[in-house]
C-alpha cells in the first residue's frame, strides 16, 4: 500500500462520522471484490505523484489524485457516506499518517450503479469523488 493510501486510510478511519456510516469497511482497491459488507469506502490513490522539479532539483513538493468510492446497497446510504467522506477531507491539511499534506481538494463527484443483468434491479450505489492532494515529500 503506499503512503498516499496509507495515510487516506488513516484520515478516514479516524474520522468518527465516516466510521459511524462504515464502520471498519474502508479497503484499498486491490480488496474490493473481496468485501460484500455495504456500505463501504473503497480507495485508490495515484501511483504516479507529479512531483515539482526545479533547476535546483526536486522542491519537495508533490501532487496526487485520489479517487474514493462511496458504496451502497441504498442511494441514500452511498449518498450520505460521500458527504461524510467530502466533510473529512476537502480543504483539510496536516500530517495524516507521517505523510505531510499541505492541502486537500475536493474535485468532483460521479455517481455509479450496479445492475443486475437478468431482473435490471439496483444491486449497489456508487459516488466516486475525486480529490487533489498536495504534498511535501522528503
Amino acid at each position: 500500500m503506499s503512503a498516499i493510501g496509507q495515510a487516506l486510510f488513516w484520515k478516514l478511519s479516524n474520522d468518527t462520522n465516516v466510521t459511524a456510516l462504515v464502520g471498519k469497511n474502508i479497503l484499498p482497491e486491490y480488496l474490493f471484490q473481496r468485501n460484500n459488507t455495504y456500505p463501504a469506502i473503497i480507495y485508490e490513490a495515484n501511483a504516479d505523484t507529479d512531483r515539482d522539479r526545479t533547476y535546483a532539483g526536486f522542491s519537495g513538493y508533490a501532487k496526487s489524485r485520489a479517487i474514493i468510492r462511496c458504496i451502497g446497497r441504498k442511494y441514500s446510504d452511498a449518498d450520505a457516506l460521500a458527504s461524510a467522506v467530502i466533510n473529512s477531507l476537502d480543504d483539510q491539511f496536516g500530517n495524516w499518517n507521517g505523510l505531510t499534506v499541505q492541502r486537500c481538494f475536493y474535485m468532483e463527484i460521479e455517481e455509479d450503479e450496479t445492475v443486475d443483468p437478468t431482473s435490471e434491479k439496483t444491486l449497489l450505489y456508487i459516488q466516486n469523488l475525486t480529490f487533489d492532494l498536495h504534498l511535501t515529500l522528503k
